[in-house]
């Protein structure tokens, strides 16, 4: 049963009747690491680490037989969760993933726009038995200091 609902415009802007929209912008996965953290900048206690993920996926094709699907995913972590990635991940890492999708653009030399979706981990978690509990530590003082 859809609610129709008067939306919040602008201030000098007429209202519209219409539908609320829901937002979301959640993101999970789990995969391996491509390559070792990449350490892009470091100011203070600041800290930007770039990762690539590799999800893969298994299906069935029209012909009964099993295929596998490899999608690559960049990541970027922030702050001690970052820090936590740069020291305790390589390349091969099993990781789960959460955080939010985010559109980056910019101008190429030639002044070509380019656009990439990434994803801006909030929350990380190494899939081995023995180290899992430092990215979960880290990505919780990293809520708790924002």
């Amino acid at each position: 049963m859809s609610e129709s609902v008067l939306q919040e415009a602008p201030p000098g802007l007429p209202q519209k009747k219409g539908l609320r929209m829901l937002h979301v912008n959640e993101v999970r996965l789990a995969g391996r690491l491509t390559h070792d953290p990449e350490v892009r900048s470091v100011v203070g206690d600041k800290m930007i680490v770039h990762l690539n993920l590799a999800v893969n996926r298994s299906y069935r094709n029209g012909a009964g037989r099993i295929k596998q699907e490899v999608t690559f995913v960049p990541v970027t972590v922030w702050n001690r969760l970052a820090a936590h990635c740069s020291r305790h991940l390589a390349r091969g890492s099993a990781v789960y993933v959460e955080g939010r999708l985010r559109s980056d653009r910019w101008k190429t030399s030639g002044g070509d726009a380019r656009t990439a979706l990434k994803v801006h981990a909030s929350r990380m978690q190494l899939m081995t038995k023995t180290n899992g509990c430092i990215l979960k530590r880290a990505a919780a003082e990293d809520r708790l200091a924002a």
